[in-house]
């Protein structure tokens, strides 16, 4: 936003874009209406070949509107960008390539934690007559679990995109790799949605609220086959 007491005549965007030793610089005239005025400015980086290692240095000038005294200038902080360097993406790449791999693992972790919990508490209630309160309690733990295993599986996702994003820059990937990163992604996809998955957690909950044992076994047992499947699914994805 810029404003001044005389008015706006004029508004520019400056870039320098410096690339093997060598600089270029650009100005462009932007709209300036109304006092204040509000602006905005989006600089594609693939219309000026921004390379790898180069840095663009970029500020907004505004020139007042005072005929009397001479129109002055005013600029904004420069502000900068540099992209990695080849060496860089390929350190950076290969860091996010085990970050991916070290999630992965630690969501089949969870899921098998879980998966024992369900257990558990099954056959606890199998041998009671009854549900208690503490009964109550650990399904809300694995609920709890269930919902952290969720945001787990978001976070891998964005490793996986975030991934893809470096890769896009620095090589040309194969088909089967990119098919791999596809497959992988869409999977995440699914497992992060899982409804049937969401919908027995709501059943699950609301049967223990009203301490229903006969119900809630059924439910568990569900849960149980549901908890295999999705490990095995997490364990080929690890894999993968």
């Amino acid at each position: 936003e810029a404003g001044d007491d005389y008015g706006i005549s004029s508004l520019f965007f400056h870039y320098k874009l410096k690339s093997n030793g060598e600089e270029q610089t650009f100005s462009e005239r932007l709209s300036a209406k109304g006092n204040p005025t509000t602006f905005e400015h989006v600089l594609d980086l693939d219309s000026i070949e921004v390379n790898p290692g180069d840095e663009l240095l970029y500020y907004f000038e505004v020139f007042d509107n005072d005929g009397v005294n001479g129109r002055k200038s005013s600029k904004s902080k420069i502000m900068s960008y540099r992209k990695p360097s080849i060496e860089e993406y390929e350190a950076l790449e290969k860091e996010q390539q085990e970050q991916l791999q070290e999630q992965l693992k630690q969501n089949l972790r969870k899921q098998k934690e879980i998966k024992k919990d369900v257990e558990s508490l099954y056959n606890k209630l199998l041998n009671q007559k009854s549900m208690e309160w503490q009964d109550r309690k650990e399904m809300e733990k694995i609920l709890e679990q269930q919902k952290e295993l969720q945001k787990m599986i978001e976070e891998t996702k964005k490793k996986l995109e975030e991934k893809q994003q470096a890769e896009e820059e620095l090589k040309e990937k194969s088909e089967e790799e990119q098919q791999k990163e596809e497959q992988l992604k869409k999977e995440l996809e699914e497992l992060q949605k899982n409804e049937e998955m969401q919908k027995l957690m709501e059943k699950i909950q609301e049967l223990m609220q009203d301490m229903k044992r006969e119900e809630a076994l059924d439910m568990l047992q569900e849960k149980k086959q549901q908890d295999q499947q999705m490990e095995l699914n997490m364990d080929r994805l690890e894999k993968m």
